[in-house]
């Protein structure tokens, strides 16, 4: 019944974009699974998994091929064991990992939230605890301070003034920091049990765009009946009314409600449908190169297999034919074919050609490199305490063969802790890079003695403290109060910090309005509309009514968004010394944003208002049409001035070998690693970025590709590519983001990348997210070498996961990136460095298993010291010549002369038989001996870096290799699945007393035969080295 339960759970997630609020659409579950199985899909769905890999079909077709004693050559199934251990095991860990998500599960769906819920007559309304899995799209609920929101809801009404909520969505999108919700005004007053009881009686509807992923967009509308009811009022002239629903109305399920008392919601997603679920979704699955080589090898096994399995049985039956012509070919109706059941038992003879045990190695390799990785306390930074995370085990050995990497920024070269540090208003300079603040007392002084440049002052000043998504907390600490912004954006928090230092002071704000303290004097800031930030308008306004009654648009974005937007009649003066200090600015590495304004005259904001309330409430392409409404009152824009804000790079650790962010650069260089930025930075600050972290040599020529159409742009690369593409000369590229997106384009993307493989390194600037993972696309496609990208923010998710290896930064714009991320540190100035092998030794699964694991888990060229001193020491794996197509062939070729010299041996050995002195006569079992010594002596002779565990490896795999055989060859010859000949425990008992001995010739001739094989193999080792 539980199953049933379970499955019906699971497809009963369905939602409807039309709510009755109040009223529970019982179509809806809540309900949420995290499991890969249950009961009944467990056994078929684990199996089937499994057996999608050729190594465990293949060797499950050997099992039962094995159950035909006619078939069989060994005469035992010695397959099905090492197989069912492989598969209990591979079970046990699926077992295991999911009962602790349905343990976790069970947790989740059980906690309680409250909602507001009709009797069973149908007449009066009551608040009922419920379990989050029960709770149904449509009702009303209640959240208390530190509850986490069960459900995707949209926010009536909470405890605050005005609606305001404050959430924290780390378990969302990994950010700390506390972000603001605010109930719409119309919902605000719903603030106690009757009303919010009226409202689910009123029928009061409200509709929503489908479920989507995306954390940042929520598009509604609702519809409130009665609403003069509710709200107490005494009149009906407001008893109908339509309202937009935006993110800033969304609590996401997952969020923690913080600094609030309580809130009311209506439930809108559940389930599955929640944004937080559907963000938890599993992200592609990245191949290794290793994986990809191992199983072309597999095939190229199971081909040389077979061939030798036909030729053999071929050969067989011709001699046999030839041989025993009077043995009747046919009986009656029967055809006995000869070369058929010859075919399959040389199949399973040969079967040890394909490892069963490979998958498995490799698997215990990855995990104990994974766990080195994490556990490694050069990866730790004690600051963050945060240590690396590995979530992409199987990419491992792929950090050994990097040949780009793709960066960002702000956040990864940099710390992203901003500081506002200089800024230029109405044409004059203020500030200075030598103070750890903005300490210039000049510009207070300008505007206090009414300078030529006052009013702009104020106006910039004004523009700091209220343009912004910044939310005040108030904290009182020994009677002291102090104001503590949160910001998702460091930007804006280092701007409005600035501001604070000049005196202007923002400490509260609401819904409707945001209170300052201007020069002592507050002011209180009525907010019409907010023009968000995004990536493709590179800009934010607001429009606001001033304490005077004026209306005033402020917004400030990049220098290439604002000037175009400038009145006619600006002053050029400005204009002119606003840009040069721009330059200025840049080439100290400094983050610029022009700041502007304009007054809105009554008549024409009148006029504008519809058509953006119109946008606004859409439910289809909400997004575009906003930015056209706002591109209509985005014009005639005055210049204020610009700010400049510092981010200083990486800092090195002291007391650790591990340098800053220029060391870490150069060595990668060092090591033949091509390395790229891609940043949403001005020109001119990318480049400056590039000469202080040691990305552009002075004296190098530099490229530059900033055309606006797609004909110049090409042009432009054609004749780069002319006057450089023969030269030997080291050069570095800077492409503008507008540019960009020509040179990516199918026409012109060959010869962009042909040019940016020429250069040293490549910076992109003025980059949106899209563009980052089309550069990485474009270079994983077009290159040969493996791409890896680093970054920290949420515009670096699609770099990261379109690249080979994909790292993130747990950093000051959150977790996105690291939870998306194959790997996570806390910065960036750590090296990359693989400190294990990138061969694989294939071996039997009854012959040797922990030298492979040894050599896989401890094995390195060179200790950690020697390859932080000598980066260039990289090359030697970028390559993968350690473990290429190439190498199997070499290793496949000196396995074929091994076996031929002990194949020799072992025949002029027994061929007559040799009679040992107790009467017992000696087989080719000896023989055995020759090839275990032989496998584990030539993994010892291949390791780079002989430890303690080597030797416990080669010991211990040739001891407990004789244990297994004489303890399996004591089995009941009796046994269903396994027989053997008891004789065999003799052989084996007398080859460990005769080679202690050393009297017979057998064992001389097994030792000769060992010295020669390994002899030979050092001998060309030593040479070749």
């Amino acid at each position: 019944m539980l199953v049933l339960n379970m499955f019906w759970h699971r497809n009963r997630h369905h939602t409807s974009s039309h709510i009755i609020i109040g009223r529970a659409d019982w179509k809806t579950s809540n309900y949420v699974s995290t499991t890969k199985y249950n009961i009944i899909t467990f056994i078929p769905v684990f199996l089937f998994y499994q057996f999608k890999t050729f190594g465990n079909w293949f060797f499950l077709m050997i099992c039962i091929v094995q159950f035909f004693p006619n078939l069989n050559p060994y005469g035992t199934n010695t397959t099905i064991v090492p197989l069912v251990f492989i598969i209990l095991a591979a079970a046990a860990k699926e077992i295991f990992e999911d009962f602790g998500r349905l343990v976790a599960d069970r947790r989740v769906n059980r906690q309680p939230v409250l909602i507001c819920k009709q009797d069973e007559n149908a007449k009066n309304w009551k608040w009922k605890k419920i379990h989050w899995a029960q709770l149904k799209v449509g009702q009303v609920v209640k959240i208390m301070k530190n509850e986490f929101i069960p459900a995707d809801i949209v926010l009536l009404s909470s405890s605050e003034p005005a609606g305001v909520a404050y959430i924290e969505t780390s378990n969302l999108d990994g950010e700390t920091n506390l972000k603001i919700r605010q109930a719409l005004p119309q919902t605000a007053q719903i603030i106690d049990d009757d009303r919010i009881m009226a409202l689910c009686s009123s029928l009061s509807k409200l509709e929503c765009d489908p479920p989507n992923p995306a954390l940042y967009e929520f598009h509604g509308v609702i519809k409130i009946n009665n609403s003069s009811e509710m709200l107490k009022k005494g009149n009906d002239e407001d008893s109908k009314t339509n309202c937009s629903l935006g993110t800033n109305q969304l609590l996401p399920r997952g969020c923690k409600l913080q600094n609030t008392d309580w809130v009311y919601g209506v439930t809108v997603y559940t389930g599955r449908c929640t944004k937080l679920v559907l963000n938890t979704s599993g992200t592609r699955t990245k191949v290794s190169l290793v994986e990809r080589i191992t199983n072309c090898m597999m095939m190229i096994q199971f081909g040389f297999l077979v061939f030798m399995a036909l030729f053999n049985a071929c050969m067989g039956c011709s001699s046999i034919n030839k041989m025993h012509y009077y043995l009747p070919y046919f009986h009656g109706n029967f055809r006995r074919l000869h070369i058929l059941p010859t075919l399959i038992g040389l199949i399973i003879f040969y079967s040890g050609l394909i490892p069963i045990s490979l998958n498995i190695t490799l698997e215990m390799i990855q995990l104990f490199q994974a766990y080195f990785i994490q556990q490694d306390l050069n990866l730790y930074d004690d600051n963050s305490d945060t240590k690396a995370e590995v979530r992409s085990s199987n990419l491992n050995s792929q950090l050994g063969q990097v040949r780009y990497i793709i960066s960002d920024k702000t956040g990864t070269l940099t710390q992203n802790k901003m500081r506002f540090k200089m800024c230029t208003i109405g044409g004059i300079k203020y500030g200075s890079m030598m103070t750890e603040k903005f300490t210039d007392e000049t510009i207070l002084d300008d505007l206090i003695n009414n300078a030529s440049n006052a009013k702009a002052i104020r106006e910039f000043l004004t523009l700091l403290a209220i343009c912004h998504m910044v939310v005040p907390e108030k904290v009182i600490n020994s009677e002291l109060e102090k104001i503590i912004y949160h910001s998702p954006s460091p930007d804006e928090k280092a701007l409005v910090k600035g501001a604070r230092d000049l005196k202007f002071m923002f400490h509260t704000r609401t819904p409707q309005c945001v209170y300052i303290e201007a020069m002592g004097k507050q002011e209180k800031y009525d907010i019409l509309h907010i023009l968000e930030f995004t990536s493709n308008r590179k800009r934010m306004g607001v429009i606001v009514r001033c304490p005077d009654k004026k209306l005033k648009l402020y917004i400030k974005g990049a220098d290439s968004v604002i000037f175009p937007r400038l009145a006619l009649n600006s002053d050029n003066f400005s204009i002119n010394k606003t840009t040069e200090h721009l330059v200025y600015f840049a080439n100290l590495g400094l983050r610029t944003l022009c700041m502007a304004m304009c007054i809105l005259s009554e008549e024409e904001y009148e006029k504008w208002e519809p058509g953006y309330h119109r946008a606004s409430i859409a439910l289809e392409q909400r997004e575009m049409l906003i930015e056209e409404e706002a591109e209509k009152i985005e014009k005639n824009l005055e210049l204020l001035g610009a700010s400049a804000i510092e981010d200083k790079l990486q800092k090195k650790i002291s007391g650790r070998q591990l340098q800053g962010v220029k060391k870490t650069i150069e060595h990668l260089i060092e090591g033949g690693i091509i390395v790229w930025v891609l940043t949403g930075d001005k020109l001119e600050t990318a480049q400056s970025i590039g000469y202080s972290c040691g990305l552009i040599d002075p004296f190098t020529p530099i490229l530059v590709i900033g055309e606006k159409s797609a004909e110049e742009t090409a042009n432009k690369i054609n004749i780069y590519l002319d006057n450089f593409a023969n030269k030997k000369i080291k050069i570095s590229l800077i492409v503008s983001g507008e540019s960009l997106n020509y040179a990516l384009m199918k026409q012109y993307k060959m010869q962009f990348l042909h040019l940016a493989s020429l250069s040293s390194t490549v910076i992109c600037c003025r980059c949106s997210p899209a563009q980052k993972a089309a550069v990485v696309k474009a270079l994983k496609n077009w290159s040969d070498g493996t791409v890896l990208a680093i970054g920290d923010g949420a515009n670096d998710v699609a770099m990261i996961q379109e690249a080979d290896i994909g790292v993130g930064i747990s950093g000051e714009e959150g977790l996105q990136a690291s939870l998306a991320a194959d790997y996570s540190i806390a910065q960036f100035f750590y090296e990359f460095h693989t400190l294990f092998a990138d061969s694989v030794i294939m071996d039997s699964w009854s012959l040797v298993i922990w030298p492979p694991l040894a050599i896989g888990i401890w094995d390195r060229l060179f200790p950690f010291e020697v390859m932080i001193d000598y980066p260039a020491l990289y090359h030697l794996s970028q390559n993968s010549e350690g473990f290429s197509l190439k190498a199997y062939f070499i290793w496949a070729f000196t396995g074929l002369v091994h076996a031929t010299v002990i194949s020799l041996i072992a025949y002029q050995t027994f061929k007559n038989d040799v009679i040992w002195y107790n009467g017992r006569v000696a087989n080719y079992y000896v023989m055995g001996t020759a090839v275990v010594l032989i496998v584990n002596l030539k993994a010892i002779i291949e390791t780079d870096s002989i430890t303690i565990m080597s030797w416990i490896a080669l010991f211990g795999s040739i001891i407990m290799l004789f244990i297994f055989f004489f303890s399996y060859s004591l089995t009941s010859p009796a046994s269903p699945i396994i027989k053997v000949q008891p004789a065999m425990a003799d052989t084996i008992l007398h080859v460990a007393i005769h080679l202690l001995k050393k009297k017979d010739q057998p064992y001389h001739k097994v030792m000769l035969c060992d010295c020669m094989i390994l002899g030979c193999q050092r001998f060309l080792k030593t040479d070749k080295a």
